[in-house]
């Protein structure tokens, strides 16, 4: 694991302001520039959304070094 997602996922409270920053990004976010006409800003935030969510899980996933 990188020391950028050690940083990021280090305690309870990090996670949970990562996951919802990701959710934000893609749900919240896209709706808004939807309504407002806005669609290639809007898929371009969700796509950087799922690619944080897919970053979270992969440093969840079990197998992975666990840090101290």
């Amino acid at each position: 694991m990188s020391d950028l997602t050690r940083a990021l996922l280090g305690t309870r409270s990090r996670l949970f302001t990562v996951m919802g920053l990701v959710v934000m990004l893609i749900l919240v976010v896209p709706i808004v520039l939807l309504v407002l006409g806005l669609v290639v800003p809007a898929a371009i935030c969700v796509l950087v959304g799922l690619l944080g969510l897919a970053a979270v899980v992969m440093a969840l996933l079990p197998g992975r070094r666990r840090w101290r």
